[in-house]
């Protein structure tokens, strides 16, 4: 006799679970609590028949409170007895209490879910997961279990290692994980609401670009790339434990100086704290502390070395700085490996977990990212660090989790906005921006102020543009309108004080520039689609023009931003698309050049699993575009401009200095906030008859972009092993 408690049961697997575990006959003379958002009629069923062995109570495992209030009521129906089992069919929680845990394994079903191409029934499932769970004990505590369903090879009963392996099953197939698919339809639509008069050559190609995309959405990825990794050899040898050079090198300095290191979680005390053990004895550490300990060291010694390789103009220099880079990241995916989820949360743990993500990130790997940022999330909710409500902080474990506070809540709310996800760490209580301890001797603290606004911002947005079907236009309007007037008060902090700084301090501010004007242009397309405004649409164009010119900026200078080599660059489709939908509805040639000169740098990136189908994309659009330049040139071409010799023409940044004897934008003067583009010019009369879905071509063009989905889905997302 066990009494268990199965989240998820109103349908699907979790229903069929209670009917069987009711019925089994190893269970008579239990209680079985059915819990779900609420009691369906097929469930109310399994009740009624149950002869009181089934108790429903009903629980939102998305809202903590009425997890709480869960368990008084699920006290009151054991009557005194213990919870035995429990079978999470509906997300999972951070903490159970019962004698054994089940957390319920993946398998494919012929659920509403999974679909009737599945491969098993959902009794099947149901009867594979009870036999699990009767079978359970103490020693499964903290492993992860496979069912067990003969004539499946594949549902073999046995133990799942942890971290999945490199070939691993993508789970990720959920609309919500297809950000670029979402933006891939996403884009081109706005357009069709401005009227305009275009010509059969320029419907066709609006067309041909459509049917492009929208194939690229809804179908089958085109054929997946070698997977090849352009950032990193696999070092033959990786070192067991951290070299006392690298950890005495990573020590702080004196309170005086002045380091440019970008900030991270891990606080100079807390990094002599981690190093010390290592220098001393390695056989003083557990294993679990011991990985923990590498993987904040390993990565804040790759932060380093990208730093100080950005004043290195020495190429010898630079190529062995690369190669201790390569073999510190296979040392920190090593000790990657080690981890083991299930342990009661800490802070060291949380800490490595950032760690990982911002490891993740920097690889360009938003997916893993996103992975290892959500059980960083979950591990603050279990231990109630996201309800901080003293500030400042009075000790330095405080200190400590302020920091990694902030930082889960900035990588938390960038990501889900990239991928279009919910996100994972409850609201705070306080503003995570107030979390900052600021360096004295640091010049990114402005910087880092700022990035911790635009990601509040992108979490309020995220709720509007990413299913919020059912969200009233009035209300996206006017959550658009009051986040355009947080982004204008962010404007003159993102203008002011940059010449004091040092000149790579500069660019980096470049790549916020970036960031802030590709977020501004997804709020002006959010309002679009609200209510459709020639104004907003001409300041949607502005914007998406600004970021791209930021992005190429950066492009010109890989010597001055050796890490900046993201295959996967955030935000970068949804600028492009809304430019490009200008380029085919006003024969733009300044705007077909500048698309064109981005492509051109990005195309050393091909062979990336990521950026190859992205960049194939780009090129098809360009292409469709190239037709009307070849013949007339188009309006704005000029045909006066030099054009330097490896594509780029100067990028038009205000106060920024040319050399152009060899054409980049120099920072001796550097401002890079870019002046108002010109006002968009009355559109050509067409010379040929006009069609009358030519607004419609455009709008659903504006609202299409490719997805993430389509991107990765030939790779696992969730492969965190050695590149």
């Amino acid at each position: 006799m066990s009494n268990v408690l199965v989240t998820g049961s109103s349908r699907g697997l979790g229903l069929e679970l209670v009917k069987q575990i009711a019925a089994h006959q190893d269970l008579q003379g239990g209680v079985v609590v059915a819990t779900a958002r609420t009691c369906s009629p097929q469930l109310k069923e399994v009740i009624s028949a149950s002869n009181e062995a089934v108790v429903f109570v009903a629980l939102d495992v998305a809202d903590e409170g009425a997890i709480a209030n869960l368990v008084e009521q699920v006290k009151s129906a054991l009557g005194g007895r213990s919870l035995d089992i429990l079978i999470n069919c509906a997300g999972v929680h951070s903490e159970t209490h019962g004698k054994v845990t089940l957390i319920c394994p993946e398998c494919w079903l012929k659920s509403d879910m999974g679909g009737q191409d599945a491969d098993l029934t959902v009794p099947q499932g149901a009867e594979a997961v009870l036999k699990m769970a009767l079978a359970a004990d103490s020693q499964d505590n903290g492993t992860f279990k496979n069912i067990h369903v003969p004539g499946w090879g594949k549902y073999d009963g046995q133990n799942v290692a942890w971290p999945p392996s490199p070939d691993a099953v993508s789970t990720t197939s959920d609309e919500g994980s297809n950000y670029h698919a979402i933006q891939a339809k996403n884009i081109i639509q706005i357009d069709l609401q401005n009227p305009r008069l275009i010509s059969r050559e320029q419907q066709s190609v609006l067309k041909s670009a459509l049917q492009l995309v929208s194939s690229m959405a809804d179908h089958q990825p085109p054929p997946s790339l070698e997977e090849e990794n352009h950032l990193h050899d696999c070092p033959s040898t990786v070192a067991e434990v951290p070299p006392r050079e690298l950890l005495f090198m990573l020590l702080p300095g004196p309170p005086e100086s002045v380091r440019i290191q970008w900030p991270d979680h891990i606080s100079d005390k807390a990094y002599v704290r981690m190093a010390t053990p290592l220098l001393k004895d390695r056989s003083q550490l557990d294993a679990k502390t011991f990985h923990q300990y590498c993987v904040c060291i390993y990565v804040k010694a790759i932060f380093h070395i990208y730093q100080v390789s950005r004043s290195i103009d020495d190429p010898v220099l630079r190529k062995e700085m690369s190669e201790s880079r390569s073999n510190y990241v296979a040392a920190a995916m090593r000790s990657i490996e080690k981890f083991n989820i299930l342990k009661p949360p800490d802070l060291l743990t949380i800490q490595s977990m950032v760690s990982s993500a911002l490891l993740m990130q920097h690889l360009g790997r938003p997916h893993q990212c996103w992975l290892f940022i959500s059980y960083a999330a979950r591990q603050i909710t279990a231990l109630n660090y996201h309800k901080i409500r003293r500030l400042p902080a009075t000790s330095e474990t405080e200190q400590e989790i302020n920091s990694v506070v902030y930082w889960c809540y900035y990588l938390d709310q960038t990501l889900s906005s990239l991928l279009c996800r919910p996100s994972s760490l409850p609201d705070l209580e306080v503003s995570p921006t107030d979390l900052i301890a600021l360096a004295p001797s640091s010049p990114y603290n402005d910087l880092l102020r700022v990035i911790i606004d635009l990601a509040q911002i992108q979490g309020k947005l995220r709720a509007v543009s990413c299913g919020s079907r059912n969200k009233h236009p009035d209300q996206a309007l006017e959550t658009c309108q009051r986040l355009e007037a947080k982004m204008q008060a962010i404007l003159p902090r993102l203008q002011a004080g940059r010449d004091s700084h040092p000149q790579m301090v500069q660019y980096d501010w470049v790549g916020v520039d970036f960031c802030y004007y590709a977020i501004f242009v997804e709020i002006h397309r959010t309002r679009l689609k609200s209510a459709f405004s020639p104004k907003v649409h001409r300041e949607c164009l502005i914007n998406a023009r600004k970021s791209l010119q930021a992005f190429h900026f950066l492009q010109q200078h890989p010597a001055e931003l050796p890490g900046f080599d993201d295959p996967y660059p955030s935000f970068l489709t949804c600028a492009f698309f809304v430019v490009f939908c200008n380029i085919i509805g006003t024969i733009d040639r300044d705007d077909y050049d500048l698309l064109d000169r981005i492509i051109q740098r990005l195309e050393p990136f091909k062979q990336d699993r990521h950026l190859g189908k992205l960049l194939n994309l780009l090129q098809s659009l360009e292409r469709l575009c190239a037709p009307f330049f070849q013949v007339s040139g188009g309006r704005g071409d000029s045909g006066s401009e030099a054009v330097a010799p490896d594509g780029d023409l100067p990028v038009p940044l205000a106060g920024t200095n040319f050399d152009h004897a060899h054409n980049t934008a120099s920072l001796e003067t550097f401002h890079p906030i870019f002046p108002e583009a010109p006002g968009l010019e009355p559109m050509p009369t067409a010379t040929t008859d006009v069609d009358s879905s030519a607004d419609w071509l455009m709008w659903q063009l504006f609202n299409s972009q490719v997805p993430a989905g389509w991107l990765d889905k030939d790779v696992d997302p969730f492969d965190v092993g050695p590149t």
